[in-house]
């Protein structure tokens, strides 16, 4: 039969999954309109993860008869990680009206499937764990080693919903002030912080399962993938354009970039170095020129 393999657990379905639960939120955001919207890019993504490991759930139970122990807690941490994230993404994006990443991305049809496609990727990335310790079947019962895994996950979740939370009350307040309070007095980006140790955590559930090197690859994609989406691609680098240009002019707002760390959390120094005030500095006036290029100017990202 054409598809029997989905009856299984697995990375293979798990992409598949992925793949059409972005395809459909895709046809509804963008045909039978005017203008393409992406109000529901985020909460499809947390849809789509729901997907993804209801489907693994519900095969693990129709082959073992049961859910295994490893099984149902990664099954569970992950839809509470979901669930959150989703339900805040969408909240925010419908009170501010839009998201400015997209502006661009929306008048070309071309461009406009990129995030989409994109976001396939990282929805079956981040469940790959899950997947393949489903897939395998095997250390189905839980150690006290696992619970180092489940205690970096749940504390990467409390850290980056404190974040959040903290910065989305700040930015209620004074939107159109940098946020260096709370847990960002100590990491720029604490919430990114709290968003890569969780899935750390998640790896470390999955690795008593693998026995392959594919298998072990396969645990260690989420962290990885997730650590390069926000240093290198849509997370950090998004968010240091449009910060160093519109408050690169605040002396203290570059006193706090030069003692915080950027992303680790760490006490903030002291007193800031001549060295790192140059350095902010510099980088301050690249953006600065940068901006005022033409044909180069940069949307400011609406949670800085």
């Amino acid at each position: 039969m054409l598809f029997s393999f989905m009856r299984a657990p697995g990375l293979l379905p798990s992409f598949v999954i992925s793949c059409g639960a972005q395809a459909v939120a895709y046809a509804f955001s963008t045909f039978g309109r005017d203008q393409p919207t992406e109000h529901y890019y985020d909460v499809s993504g947390a849809v789509t993860h729901l997907a993804i490991v209801a489907h693994t759930v519900a095969a693990v139970s129709a082959r073992d008869g049961a859910v295994s122990p490893r099984v149902a807690l990664m099954a569970g941490l992950s839809s509470v990680w979901a669930l959150r994230l989703g339900a805040y993404l969408f909240e925010r994006v419908q009170r501010l009206g839009k998201d400015e990443r997209f502006d661009t991305l929306k008048t070309d049809r071309w461009w406009w499937t990129v995030p989409w496609a994109f976001q396939s990727v990282w929805c079956w990335a981040l469940q790959a764990p899950l997947a393949m310790a489903a897939g395998t079947g095997l250390a189905s019962r839980l150690t006290r080693r696992d619970a180092i895994g489940a205690a970096l996950f749940a504390g990467g979740l409390a850290y980056e919903t404190l974040a959040d939370s903290q910065k989305d009350a700040f930015k209620r307040r004074n939107r159109n002030a940098p946020m260096t309070e709370g847990l960002f007095r100590y990491s720029v980006y604490a919430n990114y912080a709290g968003e890569i140790t969780l899935w750390c955590g998640a790896a470390l559930l999955a690795l008593p399962a693998a026995v392959r090197p594919a298998h072990f690859l396969a645990a260690a994609v989420a962290p990885a993938f997730d650590a390069f989406l926000l240093l290198r691609v849509s997370g950090i680098p998004m968010s240091e354009a449009s910060s160093w240009r519109r408050y690169g002019s605040s002396e203290a707002w570059l006193d706090y970039r030069a003692r915080t760390s950027t992303l680790l959390p760490w006490p903030p120094a002291r007193v800031a170095t001549p060295e790192a005030l140059a350095l902010c500095r510099a980088r301050a006036a690249a953006a600065s020129a940068l901006a005022e290029a033409p044909g180069r100017g940069e949307q400011p990202r609406k949670d800085q």
